[in-house]
């Protein structure tokens, strides 16, 4: 072992050689011959939902019986939309968004279809033939459109200022999304088509591609950002140049290894993975400076006639240990996360494991094989007692021992505290509740919120046992009063069913007389109505064989929470459905509540293993069960009192937050083995 851990003093040549043999090929993976990086960034929520489970197989059916839920949403404001200009400028960009590679189809007042009486029959029309120029005209088709309950509130706002277009796309990755550019082809037409009116974008593509936009600016800052935070605490500290520079090109080593790694495994960043590279840069950097501050110790020690490999060589026999073992504690504890129900969670538990190892193998090669093959150095670091760090560190040493029992009276005292504040922890996925309200995402979410009945769609699911049942009066019947009883519910904006278009057919069938407008009076009738009047609009709501339909939610709320309390209340009230109506909730926005259990859930088990792992690490290293335990003690502390501050200033936990916990706890063992 110790043969081993001492390559680099003995064989630095060699040690570099591999170093730069793994450089190049990680790199080689990292960027193609063109110079385009190949690592991507996946910006989608997919690697937070569920991957299996009974929530994941009926959002799948769902989806394949009456398509997807995602879309991205233009929303158009005027004092009134339905003026001949603002209708002739959706005609205008319902063309123009069409064209778009990627798009599939644009709904929209001028490509809605309607039930219209000719004579003595019933069409299916499309509901903007040709712009009306004339008021009365302008008219009729207003309150064609609000009467419809399909329309109003959704496609048309009710005080009739606002009116969406509603852009479905063809099946492809989020890779294929973002590569198209289509988002940004489908804002830039939007602004360029509607001057003069207001424009809004929404819809869960959208927020995939500001996301990816997002991700990616924050990345190409953050990352040298942190460098230059960890060069400036270097020269602080060490004041030397090969002090400054031997942690910097170990930790930019790892990183690039990792990268490397990953993108040659066709593997891709996400939502919770972006993180990786941050954290290889800070846990990389305490590996490399244990070995360079002990080296600086060591060339103090050795006297000056001694060869430079020999100070090498003693610092490797001081260091190496501690830090094998500090490594594996850490990774003990990135390890944990991959018990997390949650995809993302799982892979940021493998991915930091990855780059844990690279990093203590970095500062264990790279660094002594430089410091063997370069003069001793004559610069003298500074030397306990020296500088203010090391002043600041050795009153605090003294503080700890010569006032031991008021330390940990006041450790029980902050413990105690930060207990209280987990106990007010709000587990929640925010978005964009957790943007700047000024933000344009943010912004343009809430207009199209308010104006447009609701921007968190959920889909509600009934079945019966038999084909065509579903169309039973009293079946339908049930699903109006349950539409009714949600339409009155503080979180939700508009809702849609097929019985909301049987009562249309069934108005329109009788020449438009309202008092037709409800639910026809028997199956066969129902049947007739869907068999004449069928359209785009009716397949979205039910199948085929009549036995299974939907009921579209537009809720107003975004936060995981509140969704999860609606969920609740709309599942209390499905059991008051009749027998042969079974119901379920789903959904994008209803799988991510199966998240927010998960949070939890998952954070307990994670933080648990954690501590086992660890726990049992120390046990071997120092051969006793109670030294292992006095020194994972001091390492619930900074954990406590994390979660106690989430509690106290309302930071929710969510898949992001509940990370820090295994990462604090790794990162704190390290300290107290050393």
């Amino acid at each position: 072992m110790s043969r081993i851990l001492r390559l680099g003093s003995d064989h630095p040549w060699l040690t570099l050689a591999m170093v730069v043999i793994l450089t190049a090929i990680s790199i080689r993976g990292l960027v193609d011959p063109s110079g385009e990086v190949r690592l991507r960034v996946d910006p989608s929520m997919e690697s937070l939902l569920p991957v299996e489970g009974d929530e994941r197989e009926l959002y799948e059916y769902s989806r394949k019986l009456f398509g997807t839920d995602e879309s991205i949403v233009v929303a158009l404001g005027a004092e009134d939309v339905f003026e001949p200009d603002v209708l002739r400028t959706v005609v205008r960009l319902t063309d123009r968004l069409a064209e778009i590679e990627g798009v599939q189809g644009v709904l929209s007042l001028s490509t809605a279809q309607t039930l219209r009486s000719l004579g003595d029959d019933l069409m299916v029309v499309s509901l903007l033939e040709e712009v009306p120029e004339d008021r009365e005209s302008l008219e009729g088709l207003r309150r064609e459109v609000l009467d419809n309950p399909l329309f109003a509130g959704t496609l048309v706002a009710r005080d009739g200022e606002a009116t969406a277009l509603l852009v479905s796309l063809e099946r492809m990755s989020d890779r294929e999304l973002l590569s198209l550019g289509v988002d940004a082809k489908i804002v830039a037409v939007a602004q360029a088509e509607a001057p003069g009116l207001e424009v809004w974008v929404a819809g869960a593509p959208h927020q995939k591609a500001f996301t990816s936009n997002q991700l990616s600016s924050e990345i190409s800052w953050m990352l040298p950002t942190i460098l230059g935070l960890v060069g400036v605490v270097l020269a602080v500290s060490i004041r030397t140049i090969r002090g400054v520079l031997l942690p910097l090109a170990a930790i930019v080593c790892a990183l690039i290894w990792t990268l490397g790694t990953l993108s040659w495994l066709g593997q891709q960043l996400n939502l919770v993975t972006i993180s990786i590279p941050a954290l290889i840069l800070t846990v990389g950097f305490t590996y490399a400076l244990h070995v360079v501050v002990e080296y600086y110790a060591e060339n103090r020690e050795v006297p000056e006639g001694e060869p430079r490999e020999e100070v090498v060589r003693r610092t490797l026999d001081a260091v190496a240990v501690p830090v094998v073992v500090t490594g594996i504690t850490t990774a003990a504890g990135f390890l944990s996360l991959t018990l997390n129900p949650i995809p993302a969670v799982r892979e940021f538990g493998m991915f930091a494991l990855l780059g844990v190892g690279f990093t203590m193998l970095s500062a264990l090669t790279l660094v002594p094989a430089a410091l063997a093959l370069l003069p001793r150095s004559r610069s003298r670091a500074p030397a306990q007692g020296e500088g203010l760090f090391e002043r600041s560190a050795d009153a605090l040493a003294r503080l700890a021992v010569d006032r031991r029992r008021t330390v940990i009276v006041c450790s029980l005292l902050v413990l105690g505290v930060a207990m209280v504040g987990m106990t007010q922890i709000r587990v929640a996925i925010k978005f964009p509740g957790n943007m700047d309200p000024e933000h344009p995402v943010r912004v343009h979410w809430e207009e199209i919120n308010e104006r447009l009945g609701g921007a968190n769609q959920l889909r509600l699911i009934f079945e019966t046992d038999l084909p065509g049942a579903i169309l039973e009066p009293t079946l339908l019947m049930a699903l109006r009063e349950l539409q009714e009883w949600l339409e009155v519910q503080p979180d939700v904006g508009e809702t849609a069913s097929i019985v909301d278009y049987l009562m249309m057919c069934n108005r329109a069938f009788n020449g438009g007389d309202p008092e037709y407008f409800r639910v026809p009076a028997t199956r066969r009738l129902a049947s007739q109505l869907l068999l004449f009047c069928g359209s785009q609009e009716s397949r979205r709501l039910i199948d085929n064989p009549r036995q299974t339909t939907s009921v579209l939610v537009n809720a107003t709320v975004g936060d995981s929470d509140r969704l999860t309390d609606l969920s609740a209340r709309i599942e209390q009230r499905m059991t008051q459905l009749p027998s042969s109506l079974t119901g379920a909730v789903t959904g994008n926005a209803a799988l991510l509540l199966k998240v927010q259990d998960e949070v939890s859930r998952g954070q307990l088990l994670s933080l648990s293993a954690a501590f086992v792992l660890i726990y049992l690490v120390l046990v071997v290293m120092f051969m006793d069960f109670r030294v292992g335990l006095i020194a994972l003690l001091p390492n619930a502390l900074p954990i406590a009192i994390y979660f106690g501050a989430l509690g106290f200033t309302g930071v929710t936990l969510n898949p992001s937050t509940s990370l820090v916990g295994s990462l604090a706890l790794g990162i704190a063992v390290d300290d107290t083995i050393h």
